[in-house]
């Protein structure tokens, strides 16, 4: 299931109150090894973490000769 903003500091916000990581898992409904990572990253840098920004592979730049080899065949 996706996490988003919402569930991310609510399940957050039930740890910070003590509750245990399995009944904070429920609100999000993710498993309690990815609770635990949260809340470590959450801990360590006292910002909620932003998940799902600049995943995957970075783009690659395009070079001028490419450029203008494409535009040369069209």
């Amino acid at each position: 299931m996706k996490l988003t903003k919402h569930k991310l500091t609510e399940t957050l916000r039930r740890k910070n109150q003590g509750w245990t990581t399995y009944q904070a898992r429920k609100i999000a409904r993710i498993s309690i090894r990815r609770v635990n990572q949260v809340w470590k990253e959450y801990n360590k840098t006292g910002k909620i973490p932003e998940i799902g920004k600049n995943n995957g592979r970075p783009p690659r730049t395009i070079e001028e000769w490419e450029l203008q080899m494409v535009l040369i065949f069209m």
